[in-house]
C-alpha cells in the first residue's frame, strides 16, 4: 500500500499541538523522543502529523527516532479514536530512504487499513521538509486498550500537579 503526502484526507483541519500528547500521558516518551509538534487532521481513514526531529547525539539514534515517531502517531490515532491508550504489537515491513538531518521537519500520514476498539492496522509514511518519501512502515499494528489508560497517566505530585517530573 502506497501513503501519499497528498492524500490528506477529508477530515476536518484540527490543529492539536503534539505537546498535549506528551503531557497527557498519551505518548510516553522523553524529550529525546518527542518528535510529533501538530496533529492536523484525523478521522476514520487516518491521520496526518507535523514533525521535528529533536537534536540527537548519532545517527543511530535520529534513525530510531525517525521511526518512532511513525509509531507515536498510531498512538496518538488510537487515543483519538478509542479514547485509549496503546502499544505497538507487530509490523510487516519497515524501510528508509534516508537519514534525515537533526531538527528536520515534515509530514507523517497514517493511513488506517483496519481498526477495533483492540487494534489498529495502518500503513505510514514519513516526508520531509521537501515532500520527499522518507521512512515508512506497511501493516503496522497497535493493540487497544482502556485497560492501559492508567499505566501512561502522568506522574502526579503530591500537590496533585499533573506535570511530568
Amino acid at each position: 500500500a502506497h501513503v501519499s503526502m497528498t492524500e490528506i484526507g477529508e477530515g476536518e483541519l484540527q490543529v492539536r499541538q503534539g505537546s498535549e500528547f506528551y503531557h497527557s500521558g498519551a505518548l510516553f516518551h522523553g524529550p529525546q523522543l518527542q518528535a510529533i509538534t501538530e496533529v492536523l487532521q484525523f478521522d476514520d481513514q487516518g491521520l496526518s502529523c507535523r514533525y521535528r526531529l529533536p537534536d540527537a547525539a548519532s545517527s543511530e539514534d535520529r534513525a530510531l527516532i525517525q521511526q518512532d515517531a511513525l509509531l507515536q502517531a498510531m498512538l496518538i490515532w488510537a487515543r483519538l479514536k478509542y479514547d485509549a491508550a496503546s502499544l505497538p504489537s507487530s509490523l510487516a515491513t519497515l524501510w528508509q530512504n534516508a537519514l534525515l538531518p537533526e531538527n528536520d521537519t515534515g509530514l507523517i500520514r497514517l493511513q488506517v487499513t483496519k481498526h477495533s476498539s483492540r487494534q489498529l492496522s495502518a500503513d505510514l509514511a514519513l516526508f520531509n521538509a521537501e515532500g520527499q518519501l522518507q521512512t515508512g512502515l506497511e501493516n503496522a499494528k497497535v493493540t487497544i486498550s482502556k485497560g492501559l489508560n492508567a499505566a501512561f497517566e502522568p506522574a502526579k505530585a503530591a500537590t496533585g500537579n499533573r506535570e511530568r517530573p
